[in-house]
Order: C-alpha cells, then sequence, then structure tokens
C-alpha cells in the first residue's frame, strides 16, 4: 500500500489483496456483524461506509488507484480494527480473504499513513 497527497485526499495506491481486504471489512462492518454506534466507532456514516465501499469495490481489477479523503482513510482503519477484533484469527482470513496478520500489518500502514498526515509540517 502506498499513500500519496493530493491537495486534501489521498490517492491511496493498493494491491488486489489490500483493495479485497478493505472492501471486505466495510462490508463485515456493514453487513456481517453489529457495531454498536457505528458512526461513533467506524467515524464514518452507514451511507458513507456503502460509498466507500462501492468506490474499492469499482477499483478493482484495473488501477486498484483510490483517491480519498483522510476521514475516509480513518473510517477504513476504524474498520478494519473493528474486523480483527470481532472476526478473530479464526475467521478474519476466512471472511476477510487476508490472513490475520497481514490485515494487522495493513492497519499499521494505515495508522503511518494517519500520522504523517496528522504531523505539524517540518521546516
Amino acid at each position: 500500500m502506498k499513500f500519496e497527497l493530493k491537495g486534501h485526499n489521498y490517492l491511496v495506491l493498493l494491491s488486489l489483496d489490500e483493495n479485497l481486504c478493505l472492501s471486505s471489512v466495510l462490508n463485515e462492518v456493514l453487513h456481517g456483524f453489529r457495531v454498536p454506534e457505528f458512526d461513533q466507532t467506524i467515524g464514518l456514516s452507514r451511507q458513507e461506509a456503502l460509498d466507500l465501499h462501492k468506490k474499492l469495490s469499482e477499483s478493482r481489477p484495473e488501477g486498484r488507484r483510490v483517491e480519498i479523503t483522510l476521514r475516509q482513510l480513518v473510517g477504513l482503519r476504524h474498520a478494519l480494527a473493528e474486523s480483527l477484533e470481532e472476526l478473530g484469527v479464526e475467521e478474519f482470513h476466512t471472511r476477510v480473504g487476508m490472513p490475520f496478520q497481514e490485515g494487522k500489518q495493513l492497519g499499521i500502514q494505515i495508522d503511518r499513513a494517519i500520522q504523517s498526515a496528522s504531523a505539524p509540517p517540518s521546516n
């Protein structure tokens, strides 16, 4: 996964596996299990999450280049964290299509991108 800042948005370059994983975790939080207080937990409304899921789904398989906002990126991170916690090692790979440890690593990559966006510019 690579991130490029494009104005106020990110251009996210995803491998096919990363795209499938992120699309799947959004599907899981939307349809697979109950997320209490969805808007606060995920950081996106259900409609915003559905729209982002559609955007990720439409980016397959050719480009896998997706332009998203920082807020959407944070929402993806929260959806991934909720899916990792809810599904656990036993179910995550089966339902999301990525091994649990790789999902955790993807979360770390997203965290770094969020932190770099939140960091004050260096002089």
